[in-house]
């Protein structure tokens, strides 16, 4: 059963439950443009491959 104030997302074929804060944040970093500073290379790479 889902808790109030989460959602299920689906990652390494597994169904996990995400707070929705953290799912906005998580969209709205995919959506936009900038690289967050705290990125490593490795990872500001593999942001720019899932925008």
């Amino acid at each position: 059963m889902l808790r109030a104030g989460y959602t299920t997302t689906k990652y390494d074929r597994q169904t996990i439950e995400i707070h929705d804060y953290v799912a906005e944040e998580m969209f709205e970093i995919l959506a936009g443009e900038a690289v967050p500073i705290y990125l490593d290379r490795q990872a500001a790479a593999l942001l720019s491959e899932a925008r």
